[in-house]
């Protein structure tokens, strides 16, 4: 079990689904009362409604994050924290793959054709009134978890479980793409 795990089940007497991030990553929320007390929610509120435009700022960068087309957010990439961890044990190495031009460029060349057409299918999709419906599935069950991720702490990871729904958008996308290239008309592509 990880840390956070063992804590929350002596705390709280049960496992805890999901780990909550909130406080460590609002450095203005300040200090919170010590666990066992009851105001705990309140002021978590109350210093979000303090403070407005810094979660906003703080919600909106973790919304930006969410879409990454390759990832920021890994320590042994920052030759700083790897010459500290080397030093606690030997081990582990200086130099990684991670963080080069390689593995950006990569990490690029994959998913930034995969937004690109999900962003023309999903506009293709907008535009079709017989396609609003699936559309809004779709936009909805992505944009809840970009949103829901967003307020807490957000890496390409969480991005995981709508992969699937982003490639449909993506198959549409080429598709009307591929409609438009080629002058067929819509009524002789294969239907979806």
């Amino acid at each position: 079990l990880a840390p956070w795990t063992a804590r929350n089940f002596i705390v709280h007497g049960g496992l805890v689904i999901v780990e909550p991030r909130l406080v460590g990553n609002l450095p203005w929320i300040g200090e919170f009362p010590k666990e066992g007390t009851d105001n705990k929610e309140a002021t978590k509120t109350e210093a979000v409604m303090k403070h407005p435009i810094e979660f906003a700022i703080h919600f909106a960068r973790e919304f930006a994050q969410f879409w990454e087309l390759y990832p920021q957010r890994i320590q042994m990439a920052q030759p700083a924290y790897r010459e500290k961890m080397h030093e606690q044990d030997p081990r582990i190495v200086r130099t990684t793959v991670f963080g080069t031009n390689w593995t950006n460029l990569v990490s690029l060349f994959t998913v930034g054709p995969i937004f690109f057409f999900a962003l023309i299918g999903a506009g293709a999709m907008w535009f079709q009134k017989q396609q609003r419906q699936a559309f809004s599935l779709l936009g909805l069950t992505i944009l809840s978890f970009a949103i829901g991720y967003s307020f807490f702490y957000a890496k390409t990871r969480y991005r995981i479980p709508i992969e699937p729904y982003i490639v449909i958008l993506s198959a549409f996308g080429l598709r009307q793409a591929w409609i438009a290239l080629t002058g067929r008309p819509a009524q002789d592509a294969v239907p979806i």
